[in-house]
């Protein structure tokens, strides 16, 4: 590291994958609910749907992450938050791609369920796995630093 306030800094080697892997997890799990609306137009003249079958596009996946997200974090806390983080992002790139293959607005509306399910086991665990590697460390706050500022870009 050669930022001069870190010098003498001891930093687990998996740290910076730790904070990059849990950021992009948590960054495509905040795009994914908005990207979504730009490509509503598209979808429904795909998939010949009308704005009702569009609106639960968006709401499914929002109503299952809602639901799920305090579950989920009970969850992360027994399974341990790295098993859990791996689990919620195979389950959410897996709908991801069941969503890409869906052929009519009820699968792709089911798939996005799914996917918001994905997203609810996502979230707790990505600030939980930065956190319980640099727990032991004096880097803590420079963990929560690169956390924060990946979150704002």
């Amino acid at each position: 590291m050669s930022d001069p306030a870190v010098k003498g800094l001891s930093v687990h080697p998996a740290l910076p994958i730790t904070i990059l892997a849990t950021s992009l997890g948590f960054v495509v799990v905040q795009l994914d609910g908005s990207i979504l609306n730009v490509a509503l137009p598209q979808i429904g003249i795909s998939l010949g749907t009308s704005v009702d079958g569009l609106q639960w596009t968006v709401d499914a996946y929002f109503l299952v992450f809602a639901v799920l997200l305090l579950s989920a974090g009970v969850l992360s806390d027994q399974l341990g938050a790295r098993r859990a983080f791996v689990s919620g992002f195979t389950v959410f790139s897996v709908a991801s791609l069941a969503c890409t293959l869906a052929p009519s607005p009820a699968a792709l509306i089911g798939a996005r369920a799914v996917q918001g399910g994905g997203a609810a086991l996502l979230v707790p665990c990505s600030l939980a796995s930065s956190t319980t590697l640099a727990a032991t460390m004096r880097g803590y706050g420079r963990v929560q630093l690169e956390f924060g500022r990946r979150l704002a870009l």
